[in-house]
Order: structure tokens, then C-alpha cells, then sequence
């Protein structure tokens, strides 16, 4: 076994609700099922996951498996599980996270989150016509619960509404991994995904879920590309970078199994200014963006696929409530400085489901 710590930093608020859809606590389960989202998404990307992958196997079936291959090689226990659950078609996240009869190759110990206390509103919200004139509100006590004062005209008016309460500041997190090549090869390329184009949790719509990590006597930027079995992925090749906001939305992505990328702007904050005055003026921006070009796909299938909905219509063989595959990214760059643009999934329309 070989056991990491991990410090994740938030860049944007972080929410992974529970079954109250409250947010207090990071929780290993809502950790573990980002990371593995993402890893099925970039391996289904790189051609490594289609609809012949398994996420289930029967322990008896594994285990006879295993023991057929010590059996006709010299190989170590947890090298001989490798191939049993590679010969056995086993997706690649279900074996590294685990699936009905198979406990996975990682697991969280222990999360230690530093809540640091942040307001931010309950409503932003602007007209539809207008791409700036935003307002904000922000909760009051009435009879002793928290509510929203809900002055805002939903006919005339578009709304975000926030998540109370959300995370943001640091965590130490204990991985117990069964080597060090499944970090190397996986664990530590696929943490260095996250912290450049991913999310952590949820809320992604509305920028939420931004992180970095960091290694100890690591630099995790040189884990540039994954390793599953004899073939090497790039991240930078499963990126295809966009020059128009729109072009988010072309097929060439969902064809070409690209993860779209578009960065337009930049933000320098103020000495001292607050972190969620930071999140609020990018994401306001990025949010106006959004908005107009939703509304420029007039499809309404599609427009619910791409930009999410809440409705139960279907898109192609896709049923919805959706949520969206154009997703606000902001990274904080160094001091002050900050880049904002947008992470497409629309790649994700042909993902293999069932």
C-alpha cells in the first residue's frame, strides 16, 4: 500500500450537498465520484471506455480469474488483479474506484476541511434583454430561519440562485493507493486535470468547484499525461481550444471526442479585495455570456442537452433533466491574477450509457 496526502485548495466554492442538499463537509464519497467522473470522461476520450466496459463483476468469477493468471505467470497478487479485471473488461474507473464486487484500487482515509467563512448572495439576478445591471440579494432571518427576500421578476428577469452553505478554503486528504504506479500512471496526472480544466462537486453551472492540489516534494504539472497499460494519453490531446464562444457548441467536438476549452479574458483583482467579490465580477460576466448564447440555439432539445434543464425531454436517445455542458471556468493564475472563460462536455452526447 502506499498512503498520500493531498491538500486541495479552493479557487471558486466548492458544494458536494448531501441528502439535505447541504454542504458542510467535504465527504470522501463526493470526492471520489468527481474523480471519477472526470476519469470517465477522459477515458472515454481517449477511446478507453465504450459500451463493452463492465461495471460489475461477481467476486467468485474475479477471484477464479486471478487465480488462473498466478497460475500461468510469475506476477505479483495486486499486478495479477490488474490484468483479471483488464481481461475481464472492467472499466477503468471501476477499477481504480471500485464496482459491485471489486473494493477499487484507491480509497479516501481521511478529508480534513479549513472552512474559511465567505458571503456570498442568495439571488444574482439582471434582466434578460441585458448583458450588465446585475443586482444581488442576500439573505435575512425571518422568524428565526434564513430565507431569500425574493424581490426579483422572474417574467422579466434572469436569476442564479447560490447554495447556503458551500466550502471554500483547504483540505488535507489521506489516498491509500495498493502502488505508486497507480498514482503515477492515473491518480496524480488526472489531479493535475482537475486543477487545470476540472470541477470538484457540484454547482458547476455556476463556476463552482474550481481547485489546485498539492503534493508534498511534488510537482504534479510534469504528470502531463496518463498511462493505461501500453498506451499513453496527453491531457493537452483530449483539449481542443476554441477562438469563439459559440464554436463550444459545434459537433467537431462530439465527433472528434474533444473536451472544448475557450479562454477570452483575464481579471486582476484589488489589493485586499474579498474572495467571493473575485468569484462574483468574473462569474457575472461569464454567466451574461452563457445566457446569450443560449439563447441563440434555438433548438429546444438541444438547448436543454447543451445548456441544461431541468425538463424531462429527450435529446437524440438523451432524456433529460440535463445538466449543462457548457460550464463557467475560472482559474486564479498567480497573486492577483486571474484567466476566466469556459469547459465544454458536449463530447459527452455519444458517451456510452446503460
Amino acid at each position: 500500500m502506499c498512503n498520500i496526502e493531498v491538500k486541495m485548495i479552493t479557487q471558486t466554492p466548492v458544494y458536494t450537498g448531501d441528502a439535505f442538499s447541504e454542504s458542510y463537509n467535504l465527504k470522501p464519497q463526493s470526492l471520489i465520484g468527481s474523480l471519477r467522473f472526470w476519469l470517465e470522461v477522459i477515458c472515454y476520450s481517449a477511446g478507453e471506455l465504450d459500451i463493452n466496459c463492465k461495471n460489475e463483476v461477481k467476486q467468485s468469477t474475479f477471484f477464479s480469474k486471478v487465480n488462473e493468471i498466478l497460475e500461468r505467470q510469475e506476477i505479483s497478487l495486486p499486478e495479477a488483479k490488474k490484468e483479471a479485471l483488464k481481461e475481464l473488461a472492467i472499466s477503468i474507473p471501476s477499477q481504480l474506484f471500485g464496482c459491485n464486487g471489486w473494493e477499487g484500487f484507491v480509497r479516501i482515509k481521511e478529508i480534513d476541511f479549513c472552512n474559511k467563512q465567505i458571503e456570498l448572495p442568495c439571488v444574482i439576478y439582471k434582466e434578460k434583454e441585458k448583458q450588465d445591471g446585475w443586482e444581488e440579494e442576500y439573505p435575512v432571518i425571518k422568524n428565526g430561519i434564513k430565507k431569500c427576500p425574493g424581490n426579483l421578476d422572474k417574467e422579466k428577469e434572469h436569476a442564479w440562485y447560490f447554495p447556503d452553505p458551500c466550502l471554500f478554503g483547504e483540505a488535507k486528504i489521506k489516498l491509500e493507493l495498493t502502488d505508486k504506479k497507480v498514482g503515477q500512471d492515473i491518480i496524480f496526472p488526472l489531479l493535475n486535470f482537475i486543477q487545470k480544466y476540472g470541477f470538484v462537486g457540484g454547482k458547476n453551472n455556476l463556476g463552482f468547484g474550481r481547485v489546485k492540489f498539492d503534493l508534498e516534494n511534488t510537482n504534479l504539472s510534469e504528470f502531463n499525461q496518463f498511462r493505461f497499460y501500453n498506451k499513453t494519453v496527453k491531457i493537452d490531446d483530449i483539449i481542443k481550444e476554441k477562438e469563439e464562444f459559440d464554436h463550444l457548441i459545434n459537433d467537431d467536438l462530439v465527433n472528434e471526442r474533444k473536451i472544448g476549452f475557450y479562454r477570452p479574458g483575464f481579471y486582476e483583482s484589488k489589493n485586499k479585495e474579498k474572495p467571493e467579490k473575485i468569484y462574483l465580477d468574473m462569474i457575472k460576466i461569464l454567466l451574461s455570456e452563457k445566457s446569450s448564447l443560449r439563447y441563440l440555439c434555438k433548438r429546444k432539445a438541444k438547448r436543454h442537452f447543451v445548456f441544461g434543464s431541468t425538463e424531462r425531454d429527450k435529446y437524440g436517445e438523451i432524456e433529460g433533466p440535463n445538466a449543462t455542458k457548457i460550464i463557467p471556468w475560472i482559474n486564479h493564475v498567480e497573486d492577483n491574477k486571474y484567466e476566466y472563460g469556459f469547459i465544454s462536455l458536449i463530447l459527452l452526447e455519444k458517451f456510452p450509457r446503460g
